[in-house]
């Protein structure tokens, strides 16, 4: 199921980190499903305690990395953060990017270490004996991924055995983009063996299935397994803290005169340090599902969001929705046409 039908480069070819993958971090990278859920909201509604299903934008913590401690020794900052999109059908994407060079997850600070944008859907289910939780099964069927230019050999040839010419490519070619469809590969057994990398579970389409709850307007999960007893029954990951975008989906340009002065910090500021969060883009005119694929742009910008005295309010992500699509071109940032916001 992991067919390549484009390999696309970094636009800005800038090197991707050279950085090997540790297996702590690989396992985090291959279980980033781990990080998708969901309860269903109602239209624009914020999410409240109890709610069982999710529907909108979703924009994970930046995590930082201790120099030295996290990557074998490479002093070099890391770190990473995940933007996620539900609709009400229960389909998902979702951005996973760890950065190089810099510690707070700013494209503009950083080249990008790993990256993978995955497409696919989410069935819900009630957890009779836990009533705390939701369970949340959540199988691929398409992704993109880009793997660090350095990995160890036995890591890579372990994704080979199991979805390299499987799903059609070959996981040595690294800096470059893997395009992979679950309906495109062809595991010789399913599930995969024990020994299989997590990372080919997700590729070729198995389920990953973990437990979730909601607090007041973001919601905790635990770490996930491909096991559905397993991966409902782990605990809560009481640091993980996935919050929810309140959108305005006002994208009218004409709009904005009334509301610039409010967002033009916010906007200068957003458009400098998210500069190049669009910077790798699919190329595949069959593609349709990746041609629109700015949640990491959504992320950064969100996080970005402060009034005009430096006080953060992440309300100004919606409000400032028409200036953004105003000023994309005025501050050189297009991804700005492109927000979710």
């Amino acid at each position: 199921m992991l067919a390549a039908l484009s390999l696309v480069a970094v636009a800005t070819g800038a090197p991707v980190a050279t950085t090997n993958l540790p297996e702590a971090h690989a396992q985090q990278l291959y279980a980033g499903l781990s990080k998708a859920h969901a309860q269903h909201l109602t239209k624009f509604g914020a999410p409240t305690p109890g709610q069982k299903y999710h529907d909108g934008l979703y924009v994970g913590e930046c995590t930082n990395y201790h120099p030295g401690e996290e990557h074998d020794g490479d002093h070099r900052p890391q770190s990473s953060t995940a933007t996620y999109l539900f609709d009400e059908s229960n389909n998902f994407k979702i951005d996973v990017t760890f950065y190089t060079m810099d510690s707070s997850c700013a494209p503009n600070a950083s080249d990008i270490f790993y990256k993978e944008f995955m497409v696919g859907r989410v069935v819900y289910k009630t957890i009779t004996y836990n009533p705390l939780l939701v369970g949340a099964a959540y199988q691929v069927t398409a992704g993109d991924y880009l793997l660090p230019s350095a990995m160890e050999i036995g890591t890579v040839n372990l994704m080979n055995q199991y979805c390299g010419s499987a799903c059609g490519t070959d996981w040595r070619q690294t800096g470059i983009m893997h395009h992979i469809k679950t309906s495109d590969c062809h595991p010789t057994s399913r599930p995969l063996p024990a020994e299989a990398p997590n990372f080919c579970r997700t590729i070729v389409g198995e389920k990953f299935y973990n437990g979730f709850h909601y607090q007041n307007g973001y919601f905790q999960q635990n770490d996930g397994s491909y096991n559905e007893l397993e991966g409902y029954n782990l605990p809560i990951n009481q640091t993980d803290h996935v919050e929810w975008v309140q959108p305005s989906h006002n994208k009218d340009p004409n709009e904005c005169s009334l509301i610039y002065s409010e967002c033009k910090q916010y906007m200068q500021d957003a458009a400098s340090v998210c500069q190049t969060c669009d910077r790798i883009h699919p190329t595949d005119p069959d593609s349709k599902v990746y041609t629109n694929n700015y949640l990491e742009c959504d992320g950064c910008v969100f996080r970005q969001a402060q009034d005009a005295n430096g006080r953060e309010d992440r309300r100004l992500f919606g409000t400032c929705c028409p200036c953004f699509y105003n000023q994309a071109s005025g501050l050189k940032a297009p991804f700005f046409a492109h927000l979710d916001c």
